[in-house]
């Protein structure tokens, strides 16, 4: 701890016994981005885990919209603020409006992009950005919350416990292109893409 520090050291277990797995997040023995805070009297633990603030403040008016998601594409920063996609210059300190979108009231706005569209979702239509048209993708219409691409294809959960499946290169889905988790009777809430695989998750 350097001097004059107004943070002292406490020697906490939080990571367990060290051991090695091939999957990288299992294996991390590391907390990053959040300091320990030692609670008080009877807990149910005696440490917390708090996370750190940003590293610099970016933004001030604190009047405007929360932010719901932001993604980098083309090596611009974008995020969704209230329902209006913003695009930041390359030092954060200023951004342009892009649009509006459309968003389920609870819902954060999840991104993906195939190098050429960027995809936005949150619950409502999908939208598609190529880096100067904000357009609706018309072809979705089950208020998709996830959006994920692999192997040229874009990946969409539906309301009504589907995945749908772009067209190669493509922000056409087709009605016939969608699959369904059947190994459990609640329909899948979501799907998640990780190493080559899709992992579908239900209720």
């Amino acid at each position: 701890m350097p001097a004059g520090s107004p943070y002292r050291t406490v020697q906490i277990n939080i990571s367990g016994p060290s051991y090695s797995s091939r999957t990288r997040p299992i294996s991390s023995q590391r907390s990053l981005n959040m300091y320990p805070d030692v609670v008080s009297g009877d807990g149910i633990s005696p440490i917390v885990m708090h996370s750190w603030p940003g590293l610099a403040l970016r933004d001030t008016n604190f009047s405007s919209p929360a932010i719901i998601g932001c993604y980098v594409f083309k090596g611009v920063f974008y995020a969704v603020s209230g329902v209006t996609l913003r695009k930041y210059s390359s030092d954060l300190s200023s951004y342009e409006e892009v649009g509006d979108i459309t968003k389920a009231s609870i819902a954060k706005a999840q991104m993906s992009d195939n190098g050429e569209v960027m995809l936005i979702v949150a619950g409502a239509d999908a939208w598609q950005y190529d880096g100067t048209t904000l357009s609706k993708v018309s072809s979705v219409d089950f208020n998709p919350t996830q959006v994920q691409f692999l192997n040229e294809r874009f990946y969409l959960n539906g309301d009504d416990g589907g995945i749908s499946v772009s067209d190669v290169l493509s922000t056409n889905f087709d009605s016939a292109n969608v699959f369904y988790a059947r190994s459990t009777p609640s329909p899948a809430a979501t799907h998640y893409i990780f190493n080559q695989i899709i992992y579908v998750f239900d209720e």
